[in-house]
């Protein structure tokens, strides 16, 4: 029993974590065995959080202990969908950087591009469109 609620109390820590953007702490909690997809009890994706916070440094330690880049939340969002929404450049270029899928669409059929389009994030539609255009590039070559 006391394991079941230490384990939460951990989870709910790295949850907690994530949303401050405390890079620290996540790495710690993640070290000691946290799944680094748990999700929260909407089913969020601690990753998502972190995306939504604009933490980039916290998206960055949680995919290199493995997180999954293309998680979603209850609605199908991905934390580059968050991160485009939200118009945080640095965490969608890490995103990018590490092969998210930009053509991934949510639920109602939005993509990343379309939901920075409509929340008039105009820099982060340029910075879509531009890894977008070097995939297909890269892809014909």
């Amino acid at each position: 029993m006391d394991v079941m609620i230490s384990n939460y109390r951990s989870i709910e820590c790295l949850l907690d974590a994530a949303c401050a953007g405390d890079t620290r702490e996540v790495k710690r909690l993640l070290k000691q065995g946290i799944d680094p997809d748990t999700q929260d009890e909407n089913g969020f994706p601690v990753l998502a959080l972190a995306a939504v916070g604009g933490h980039a440094s916290t998206v960055k330690a949680l995919l290199e202990s493995g997180a999954n880049i293309e998680a979603t939340d209850s609605e199908g969002n991905t934390a580059l969908r968050w991160a485009a929404d939200e118009g945080h450049l640095d965490v969608a270029q890490v995103l990018l950087e590490r092969g998210a899928q930009i053509d991934i669409v949510n639920n109602d059929g939005y993509s990343p591009t379309y939901c920075a389009l409509s929340s008039r994030r105009f820099r982060m539609v340029e910075l879509l469109r531009a890894h977008t255009a070097v995939r297909q590039t890269l892809v014909k070559a």
